[in-house]
This record gives structure tokens, sequence and C-alpha cells, in this order.
């Protein structure tokens, strides 16, 4: 009864059947790919990744601020020689409170000059005064000592004090 087929439909169930295995195989290694792709994704997704602040009240173990000694003179020698003796009873003081001479670091010494100026109001060339700065930064665990400087104006020591900045260093 074969025989009486048609050669076309034999022909044309051959080819069914061979598309039909193609897309099977087709269905199979696509699931084998996407099985694998889904299962190192997961693999991948093991760890657990944590993101936020959390806080913790700490105090300062470290302050440094920096101070500066101004002063005024009509002589530029003789000004010098002033500041030198206050910078002197600057860091003498700050030895009676306990800060050790290396946790003192000494800075430039600054000048500027300021002219007369005449009836209208314009800079001669005539000097008027010098103005000397002398700084330095402390570094000490004692916060509170740029407070206590405010006594060296007491000593007629024209004397600025810069806020501190304060630090942890037991990280």
């Amino acid at each position: 009864m074969d025989s009486d087929r048609n050669p076309m439909a034999v022909m044309s169930d051959k080819t069914g059947y061979g598309v039909a295995g193609i897309l099977a195989l087709g269905l199979i290694i696509a699931t084998f790919i996407g099985g694998r792709s889904l299962e190192n994704m997961r693999a991948a997704d093991d760890g657990i990744t944590v993101k936020g602040v959390a806080e913790k009240r700490i105090t300062s173990d470290l302050a440094s601020w920096r101070g500066q000694i101004t002063l005024i003179d009509k002589d530029l020698s003789a000004g010098y020689d002033k500041l030198q003796e206050q910078f002197k009873t600057t860091i003498e003081f700050l030895k009676d409170k306990g800060i050790p001479a290396e946790s003192i670091e000494e800075g430039t010494i600054g000048t500027s000059t300021k002219y007369r100026r005449d009836e209208r109001g314009h800079a001669t060339s005539e000097v008027e005064s010098f103005s000397l700065t002398q700084s330095f930064t402390v570094e000490t665990p004692d916060a509170d000592l740029a407070k206590e400087s405010t006594e060296l104006l007491r000593r007629g020591i024209d004397f600025r004090s810069y806020a501190p900045s304060y630090f942890f260093t037991k990280l």
C-alpha cells in the first residue's frame, strides 16, 4: 500500500520528520544553555553585599592648632628683636602648660611695610611702621589648650589663635 502513495507525499513526510527533529534538538540545546546560564547567575550571587552608614562617638586624641604673634614697630630691626622675645615668652607659656618642645613647630616670620599718607590720602615713600608676624603650630592631645592661650594677651603679646583641627589617630 505504501507503493500506492504519491512519492512526493512520502518525501514530504520525511522532510517533516527531519524538520521536527532539528527543532527538537535545537530546543534541547537551548534549554541546556539557558539552564547553565541561570545556574551561573545564581552561583555568582552567593555573596551578600551591604551598604550603609554606621556611627560611633569618638573623642579626638590629637589637636593641631595654629597661633600667630603680631608686632608693629617703627624700626624693623628693633621690631624683629621684640618679636623674638615675645615668641620665646609664648614657647615658655606652652611648655609650662605641658607641651613638649618637639610638638611646637615654628613657622616663618612675615613682614609688611606701612607707608605714611599725605594730606590727600596718597601713600608716600616715607615708612610709618613695620608689621611683623611669627606663626607656629602646636600638636597636642590637650585640645582645650587653645582656649587657654588667651592668657598671652594679658602678658602684652598680640596673639591670635586659630580654630584647632581635631584628629583621631587610632583607626
